[in-house]
């Protein structure tokens, strides 16, 4: 407020707590700092990608990791290049369309996928098996805005329970064909597992010896003092 000379002798105006907008603010940037944070070091790859298009807005080094090669071909893209750029194969080998897809899925359907495995093809030609999981992301109103998906490379698991099958195949093998006769009882004595010497030497069948024969019950190797050991 200024006198006729012009000087200043007062003032007016309103004046406005901020304080409690700023500290609200303050904690939005704080959790979406963290939020940022958590999806960058994450160990396992991260995707997140708009709606309705699809159009991937966020990978983080996790997921360009397991794919390897150019950032700036598999970020930035819709649905329509997806597979392509991504280079999905079912575990088949047949190649993904891009709208069947976990993270396409969530997004144009609204369906959550649980470890849904599937092949990457890295930079280096290698297949990187992993295993994805993806919802829609909703607003307030329950509309799907975005997706996620989130993937581990399983590589080595698949790869250790391939070769565990093939030493089991195997072993399986040299048991039946063993001139001895083998056989495989549980914890109780009751006979699981038999070859083709002992049914020759039986004359009985799998169907009669499995699940029904005791090997602690038997008499015989009582009296020949076996069981003992068997037991051991």
């Amino acid at each position: 407020i200024l006198d006729q000379a012009g000087r200043v002798v007062g003032y007016r105006g309103v004046d406005r707590d901020i304080t409690e907008r700023d500290r609200a603010e303050e904690a939005l940037l704080e959790a979406r700092n963290l939020l940022e944070a958590a999806v960058a070091q994450s160990p396992s790859g991260i995707l997140i990608a708009d709606a309705p298009d699809a159009t991937i807005r966020i990978a983080n080094p996790a997921a360009l990791g397991i794919r390897g090669g150019d950032a700036r071909l598999l970020t930035g893209i819709d649905i329509a290049k997806h597979a392509t750029n991504w280079q999905t194969f079912h575990l088949d080998g047949s190649p993904y369309l891009s709208e069947q897809l976990p993270l396409s899925r969530a997004i144009l359907r609204g369906e959550t996928t649980r470890n849904e495995e599937l092949t990457i093809r890295d930079e280096e030609g290698e297949d990187r098996c992993i295993s994805a999981n993806a919802a829609p992301i909703r607003n307030a109103s329950g509309e799907i805005v975005a997706g996620i998906v989130v993937f581990q490379d399983i590589t080595d698991r698949k790869r250790a329970e391939r070769e565990l099958v093939a030493t089991t195949s195997f072993l399986d093998t040299v048991v039946e064909m063993s001139p001895f006769a083998m056989w495989v009882a549980s914890a109780d004595g009751t006979i699981v597992k038999t070859n083709r010497s002992l049914r020759e030497a039986l004359d009985l069948t799998d169907g009669q010896l499995l699940g029904k024969y005791n090997v602690l019950d038997d008499g015989n190797l009582e009296a020949q003092g076996v069981l003992s050991a068997v037991r051991d």
